[in-house]
């Protein structure tokens, strides 16, 4: 109640609760790592992984208006993780042509940073600080690798990571109107969702 929630509290104009609706959009990021042959069947590996720009794109159901309410805001999250792959082939699971089938998961912590959110009214706009998060996120992966050398091997893979939890500040806001009169203040709690991804991996393995 104080300082206020802009969500959860009450039910929007579509009879759901109060929301900002949408998702983070497909993005590119780097993904580094150090790897060890621990066993026949067993990698291990450190990973860093960052996406330098996600961006967030919704829409909010606030009782005030039921005109369009644009929700936009940019992200950034870097994530390190150590990881535990498994050459399913050395298990006797047969291969698929030149292709080795492989599995694998890992943990770490992710570091997760949004800027300001712009909520877009008819008549106002909401500004809602940005804010950092740190804490656990995981990852898990199956994939295809093949060989390209002597040293090198290509994996193709399909991975769903959990990076953890968006965050905006617990700060003070403000609406701005559009008809030129100032700023009106709005201290705000913190603001949360979840940044899952999942999708397709190419990465180039070098033997040293």
């Amino acid at each position: 109640m104080s300082p206020g929630a802009l969500y959860g509290c009450d039910n929007g104009n579509d009879g759901a609760p109060l929301s900002s609706l949408g998702d983070f959009g497909t993005n590119a990021g780097i993904d580094l790592g150090l790897g060890y042959v621990a066993a026949r069947a067993l990698r291990l590996e450190a990973a860093l992984q960052h996406h330098p720009r996600i961006a967030f794109e919704g829409r909010a159901n606030f009782n005030q208006t039921t005109d369009r309410q644009d929700v936009a805001a940019k992200l950034s999250a870097t994530t390190g993780m150590l990881a535990a792959y498994v050459d399913l082939p050395a298990l006797g699971v047969p291969r698929l042509g030149p292709f080795s089938p492989f599995a694998g998961a890992g943990a770490g912590l992710s570091r997760i940073r949004i800027n300001d959110t712009r909520m877009e009214f008819l008549r106002t706009r909401t500004i809602v600080p940005g804010g950092r998060w740190t804490g656990l996120a995981w990852m898990a992966t199956a994939g295809l690798a093949v060989s390209l050398g002597e040293k090198v091997t290509l994996d193709l893979a399909w991975r769903y990571t959990d990076y953890g939890t968006v965050e905006t500040g617990k700060a003070t806001g403000r609406i701005e109107y559009r008809d030129g009169r100032p700023p009106f203040p709005l201290p705000l709690a913190r603001t949360r969702a979840d940044l899952r991804g999942h999708g397709f991996t190419a990465s180039l393995r070098y033997a040293f």
